[in-house]
């Protein structure tokens, strides 16, 4: 147990500092503080000696130096009961601490809120941090607290025990640590001009479980809060995470009102203009059977006619930029379904992304292309203007979907969706013959792919089914050959020069 006779604050965010520091006086404990803070203290009428007491030096260089000292970083690095460090304390009229209160300048606030170069270095801790590092280190003997969020244990152990477990105080170290590296993080990116290469990561929220429900798991994330608020529901697991990142990033690239289902993390429905309802229908047509469990999501807030054919269904998750009061209470029918306040179109994902391998983790940046690229029409036949929106929203979906990769797309509304498959003419079968088997009219539809044709197999096939227009990237040795074939059987081939693996 450590005993505390002796506690040190100096903190930024005086969140809650009256109140536990009367606690702590009132406790019988010794306040020694740091300039501002301790103005705050007398101001609430509480005794406590200023660092430069202590010291004997005043702050100087605007502040940049006041703790640095031995009669700051000596009481709290020194060892309770090594016989030397007692002494040499005692021969410098020294005093140890048993508590730190210390927290940071606010860098990352100022760095959101994209201040000069000039503010930011000014809210680079270097006292702080030191202080926190000094006293997390000698946790045997010192109680370390990093954030404002703490003063409650630490008062409650107090309250029980009348000291603080060793235990809560190796626990705190831990946190301290944790806070002086995502500042050292957040630094060398900014200072690298965020090459993304040092990755701040907090746990941001414990799931269910993972891929499975024996397996453990966790979101880590930067320290900015999570992109979406929680109005219902269970919590989310792994799997539904990596859906919603498939939900989240198609709805960001729609260019209207759109909808879209998907399972596993891949669109299985989608459709773009029309009413919510219209919405609604047109994403759960494209592969009803599949939408079974999976996740929901909206550019539009659900209205509550919607909202009552959504509770017939399923669902494991809906996901839109508003629900209203009345949608709320109709969606609470369904308490198992988890619902999400999200505005997919103002979120902004980060430049770079990251993948775990076995041989360690993968960076890349985001596939942020979303058009038709350098689209060229290579083949006799132009498309028309109904072909060429749903040119662009096929291309934009089968982004999304898992190489090797094909849609069937007609009038704004994914019809087909060939997912994951080793070669790409499985992948064809699978989008044409799901269509059709949901008795869907391929008269006139288009057809994307998200890498380019070794063959023409996928042609011959989609105009076997009366499709009229096919995009993709271009590229192969034999794209001759798929040209050749759109011309033969009267299609209209766009080649891109842009593809879209996902793997």
């Amino acid at each position: 147990m450590i005993r505390i006779q002796r506690a040190l604050l100096s903190v930024s965010d005086k969140t809650g500092l009256i109140d536990f520091a009367r606690f702590l006086a009132g406790r019988g404990v010794e306040l020694c503080a740091t300039g501002g803070t301790t103005a705050a203290l007398r101001a609430a009428g509480l005794a406590v000696t200023p660092v430069e007491q202590l010291t004997g030096f005043p702050e100087i260089l605007d502040g940049r130096v006041k703790t640095l000292h031995p009669a700051v970083f000596a009481g709290l690095l020194a060892v309770p009961d090594n016989p030397a460090h007692g002494e040499q304390l005692a021969q410098h009229g020294l005093q140890p601490f048993q508590l730190a209160v210390v927290n940071l300048y606010p860098f990352a606030q100022r760095l959101q809120e994209g201040r000069s170069d000039a503010e930011l270095t000014e809210a680079i801790d270097i006292g702080g941090v030191a202080m926190l590092r000094a006293a997390a280190k000698n946790h045997a003997a010192v109680v370390t607290v990093s954030d404002p969020g703490q003063y409650p244990v630490v008062r409650r152990e107090l309250a029980e025990h009348g000291a603080v477990r060793k235990a809560t105080a190796r626990a705190l170290a831990a946190a301290a640590f944790s806070v002086t590296a995502r500042l050292d993080a957040l630094v060398y990116r900014h200072l690298a001009e965020e090459t993304g290469e040092c990755l701040d990561l907090t746990r941001r929220l414990d799931l269910r479980y993972g891929e499975n429900p024996a397996q453990e798991a966790v979101l880590l994330g930067p320290d900015a809060g999570l992109p979406f608020r929680h109005r219902q529901g269970k919590e989310l697991s792994y799997n539904n995470l990596l859906d919603l990142d498939t939900v989240i990033g198609f709805l960001r690239e729609c260019t209207g009102p759109a909808a879209v289902v998907t399972k596993h993390a891949i669109p299985c429905g989608a459709k773009e203009g029309g009413s919510v309802a219209e919405l609604y229908r047109g994403a759960l047509a494209g592969d009803p059977t599949a939408a079974y469990g999976g996740v929901l999501g909206f550019t539009v807030p659900v209205d509550l006619a919607t909202a009552k054919l959504v509770t017939e269904r399923f669902w494991e998750i809906i996901v839109a930029p508003s629900f209203s009061d009345a949608v709320l209470a109709q969606l609470a029918g369904k308490p198992k379904l988890t619902v999400l306040e999200m505005d997919a179109a103002r979120f902004v994902p980060a430049e770079w992304e990251y993948r775990s391998v076995a041989a360690g983790v993968l960076k890349q940046q985001r596939d942020r292309v979303t058009g038709l690229g350098g689209r060229t029409v290579a083949t006799r036949r132009q498309p028309t203007e109904q072909e060429w929106r749903d040119l662009e929203f096929a291309y934009r979906a089968v982004k999304w979907v898992r190489s090797n990769a094909i849609v069937v797309v007609k009038t704004g509304e994914l019809y087909g969706t060939g997912a994951g498959q080793m070669s790409r003419i499985a992948a064809c079968r699978l989008a044409v013959d799901g269509a059709r088997a949901e008795q869907r009219d391929l008269r006139g539809a288009v057809m994307a792919s998200d890498g380019f044709f070794p063959f023409p197999d996928c042609i011959e096939y989609a105009a076997a089914a009366g499709i009229t227009a096919v995009v993709q990237p271009g590229g192969s040795v034999k794209d001759a050959e798929s040209i050749a074939a759109a011309d033969r059987l009267g299609l209209a081939l766009v080649l891109t020069g842009e593809r879209h693996f996902r793997h």
